[in-house]
Formats: C-alpha cells, sequence, structure tokens
C-alpha cells in the first residue's frame, strides 16, 4: 500500500471567489475530485487496483481555496513498477483536470 499527501492553493488561477462562499460549491469540488480520482486509477492501473482509500480536502480560507487529497492505493503490480510513481501521476493529473474545472469560475 501506498499513501500519498499533497495539496495546492489554486488561488493563483483567478477564481471567483463569491462561487465558493457557500458548502455547496465546495463538495461539488471534491466530488469532482473523487471522480477524477476514479477515472485516473481506472486509466493507469485498470483492474491492478485492489483498494484505494481517498480523502479530499476543501476549504476556503481568507480568500484562498485549498484542496488537499490523501490517497492510499493497493494495487496488484509487478515489483520492478514503482506504485508511488504510479499514484503520484494520478494525483498530478487530478489537479491538471480540476484546475481546467475551476477555470469557469475565473473573474470576468
Amino acid at each position: 500500500m501506498v499513501k500519498f499527501h499533497k495539496a495546492i492553493d489554486i488561488e493563483y488561477i483567478g477564481l471567483d471567489e463569491s462561487f465558493f462562499q457557500d458548502y455547496d460549491s465546495l463538495l461539488l469540488i471534491a466530488s469532482h475530485i473523487e471522480e477524477i480520482v476514479k477515472e485516473e486509477l481506472e486509466k493507469i492501473l485498470s483492474q491492478r487496483t485492489n483498494k484505494y482509500y481517498l480523502v479530499v480536502g476543501v476549504e476556503n480560507s481568507n480568500g484562498y481555496i485549498t484542496v488537499s487529497i490523501d490517497l492510499e492505493v493497493e494495487a496488484y503490480i509487478l515489483p520492478k513498477i514503482d506504485l508511488g510513481n504510479i499514484v503520484d501521476k494520478v494525483i498530478r493529473n487530478v489537479f491538471d483536470r480540476l484546475k481546467i474545472f475551476l477555470s469557469r469560475y475565473r473573474k470576468g
């Protein structure tokens, strides 16, 4: 099993803060992240994923939106394959796709 935690501040992409003032908007982001993680794990590991645990945090604090992802993955893979690199790639892809999703909520 491999554990990863990553956090990124996404305020720098010029988001409209008014969208992120209510709980439902933050829940929408967390739900979207869950779907992306599921898709990315399926795409990269396919049926080799035994189980995974995901904790997503989305917080609006002082005008900054902070997203954190804790992901533990257990998979049937060859010993020479580094599961840590795979999980890191999944999380990077999640943040890249999340930025695209959030770009529709830019100030403008």
